[in-house]
């Protein structure tokens, strides 16, 4: 009959019926499911009881007990995803079973993440995790993630989202053997950030509180500036582009600080939460440390502050690039050569131009008054003076060739180490194995003459008595107007009084100051998994590093003079032939 009717009716009003009928037939289905959809509450009678657990595992999970409230606070449960939107096995109940029998089917098809998730399952099946099934070793979704209390993750610290996951199976200080500091990569490098290098990657910035020793959350932080999570940026971004630059971070520090919050900046390296970053693949693992030890490197460019909440989900906002270069800011994210400080360079920079001019203007003039020295030298010469005398034992010459040897390599392989952006001498990686090599030399070397000094008594040879600065204006009267004239020099080394006044005070705060100033400070960054706290001391890594290339720069300046005045003998070779033999000859 229905069918004679739509047969008689014409097209227009049957599209009409037919649409109609169709809507109708929508809503009384939606209706009958809604009639017959399981209630969370109808799992729950036998699913909140703690004690509730498989008779038979079969390898799955013993305990079935479900944590009603803990799922709430989940991912799932802000979602307001229910029990059976995952659990579709599970069609109805039979409420005439009672007692210890289930009141559903309890052959039940395993949870289909993939149904929500298909990015997620399309770089996992691509991924190692997925090939492994090859050995018998089946990894699912809750392998990793737990069963229902997947939390947000944006606001988990590096090692927070390594100890949530991969170290459940996975003990990197096992390996990594070519990894420096490995200790502190894992602490601040967030594991996907190499093994997913397909995902985006970003440096991630959080307030830290020194008084508390803890990161508030960003209740207590807005709570202090006084403000709310929508109008943070307002406050924040005061020249209003999007970004908040040091200048502006360091007001809001200000107002921390009135607010009893005494912060500094604390950051670490993090990939995005993006499908992708199930794709874990060792043969595409980075192992090339120009990825991330440069300027230019995309985590420099891509920079958040991140305001934390109870809840571990993070609001970020975009930082500029010259938060990095702040010492009082962030003293202690250091990532050397890409993060090094400009000012630093420019005045090391300046010292070595600086030095550059003096010796190449003594040099010319040197040049110009030649022949002016040899005929001076000519007629106050006396053969009767000819003859040779031991200035410089083997003991002395033997450190100082080996400590010349190893500051020429350490200069080079830390040129390589702090402008690996410019330099391509060496891969960083080499330059940081050599430069630690050349630095154990330069102890040693450093120890055996301090011991050989303090023993023989020798180290007065590098300290100057303020009764001689009379002869140190001397000697500097000498260099810069007697030298070119080819009067004597007024010191005449002998084996009981090798150096002048000049030189005591250069050697003594060379040798004495300096290099064991460099030698700690070094030895503090090899390791700041070890030394941390020393390093927290003085001030950050950022500020150990600055004074690190301060005197690298010094130590440069200090060899030219040097180098330079070791030629100023009577002839250009003197005094080196006198460092090789240990004899002096006039």
């Amino acid at each position: 009959m229905i069918l004679g009717i739509l047969i008689g009716m014409k097209r227009r009003h049957k599209f009409k019926l037919v649409t109609k009928g169709a809507c109708v037939l929508v809503v009384l289905t939606s209706i009958a499911s809604l009639a017959l959809a399981i209630e969370d509450a109808e799992c729950l009678k036998c699913h909140a009881d703690p004690a509730l657990k498989r008779n038979v595992s079969d390898g799955m999970k013993d305990c079935l007990f479900l944590d009603h409230k803990k799922f709430k606070l989940s991912v799932h449960g802000d979602f307001a995803v229910t029990c059976t939107d995952c659990h579709e096995g599970v069609k109805k109940l039979d409420p005439s079973v009672k007692g210890k029998k289930v009141p559903h089917s309890t052959d039940l098809p395993p949870v289909k993440c993939v149904a929500c998730h298909s990015d997620e399952h399309d770089a996992f099946i691509k991924s190692d995790h997925y090939k492994i099934r090859r050995k018998g070793i089946t990894l699912t979704c809750y392998s990793c993630h737990k069963y229902h209390q997947v939390k947000p993750l944006s606001g988990y610290s590096a090692p927070e989202r390594n100890s949530a996951f991969c170290t459940k199976c996975h003990k990197p200080e096992d390996a990594h053997d070519w990894l420096p500091q490995k200790k502190r990569h894992f602490a601040r490098v967030d594991c996907s950030v190499c093994h997913a290098p397909k995902v985006k990657r970003y440096v991630n910035l959080r307030i830290f509180d020194k008084t508390r020793n803890a990161f508030p959350t960003d209740k207590e932080l807005l709570a202090s500036l006084k403000t709310k999570k929508d109008e943070f940026m307002a406050l924040a971004d005061l020249d209003e582009d999007q970004k908040i630059n040091a200048a502006e971070l360091q007001a809001v520090f200000d107002i921390l600080r009135k607010g009893g919050i005494n912060p500094v900046l604390r950051g670490e390296l993090l990939s995005e939460l993006v499908p992708s970053v199930h794709e874990i693949n060792a043969d595409n693992a980075i192992r090339d440390c120009d990825k991330c030890h440069k300027p230019s490197a995309e985590y420099y460019q891509n920079m958040s502050l991140s305001l934390v909440s109870g809840d571990n989900t993070a609001n970020r906002h975009a930082v500029s690039g010259d938060v990095l270069g702040s010492f009082g800011l962030l003293p202690d994210f250091y990532a050397m050569s890409a993060t090094r400080a400009d000012i630093v360079d420019r005045y090391g920079l300046l010292l070595i131009l600086v030095t550059v001019s003096a010796v190449g203007l003594h040099f010319l003039v040197r040049l110009a008054t030649v022949s002016k020295r040899r005929r001076k030298s000519l007629e106050t010469s006396r053969p009767e003076q000819a003859g040779a005398v031991l200035i410089h034992s083997a003991a002395t010459r033997l450190w100082h060739w080996m400590r010349s040897v190893s500051i020429l390599a350490l200069l080079i392989t830390g040129a390589q180490i702090r402008y690996n952006d410019q330099l391509h001498f060496m891969s960083l990686s080499a330059a940081v194995v050599w430069h630690g090599i050349a630095a154990m030399l330069l102890i040693v070397a450093f120890v055996f003459w301090l011991a050989h000094s303090l023993i023989r008594g020798k180290i007065r040879d590098y300290i100057a008595h303020p009764r001689t600065f009379a002869s140190g204006v001397r000697q500097a009267i000498y260099y810069m107007g007697g030298y070119f004239r080819g009067k004597p020099d007024p010191h005449q080394p002998t084996p009981e009084d090798k150096f002048d006044t000049l030189q005591k005070m250069t050697y003594g705060a060379t040798m004495i100051l300096m290099l064991p100033a460099h030698i700690l400070t070094g030895l503090l960054l090899s390791d700041r998994a070890e030394y941390g706290q020393w390093v927290d001391m003085l001030g950050g890594a950022k500020t150990v590093a600055a004074a690190h290339a301060a005197m690298f720069f010094m130590v440069i300046a200090f060899l030219m003079v040097h180098l330079y005045m070791s030629t100023m003998g009577k002839t250009p070779l003197q005094h080196i032939r006198t460092m090789i033999t240990g004899y002096r000859r006039d």
